[in-house]
């Protein structure tokens, strides 16, 4: 992204601004999608809380390291707990973020037939908002 990374980190930091780019907290994008933040708002301890026509969920941030990353866990709808995180690196204004997760799918036939696709959509949806967030951050 061209841009310094002190420019993307609030995006990434402040939970309310997620809409503005990921794909997954756009009301736009995902059926009956409601938010709920906590009073914490940005940094470790925000947390928010969502439902949509899938079911419902949580995020919270655990860390935060000021234009440097952010690690999160999610929790979905009968889904184990997810580790997650952000990286962001800058070289002479411009920024890598690189954006990871990792979790066990539910046991079962169902997931373990799946699981390849369920990759695949998390690994689309992924694109798809950094490219979003590249967009926004490199507006004046």
């Amino acid at each position: 992204i061209e841009a310094p990374a002190q420019k993307i980190f609030p995006l990434v930091n402040r939970l309310s601004d997620w809409p503005k780019w990921s794909r997954q907290f756009n009301p736009d994008e995902i059926e009956g999608l409601t938010i709920q933040y906590n009073a914490v708002g940005e940094g470790k301890g925000a947390a928010q809380t969502w439902t949509d026509i899938r079911g419902e969920g949580k995020l919270w941030i655990v860390e935060s390291k000021p234009s440097s990353s952010i690690e999160f866990d999610s929790k979905f709808t009968n889904f184990p707990v997810m580790k997650n995180y952000f990286q962001l690196t800058e070289n002479d204004g411009v920024t890598t973020v690189e954006w990871r997760s990792k979790g066990v799918l539910p046991g079962g036939p169902f997931y373990g037939y799946f699981g390849g696709l369920f990759t695949t959509h998390m690994r689309d949806q992924y694109e798809k908002s950094l490219l979003r967030l590249k967009e926004i951050s490199e507006q004046d």
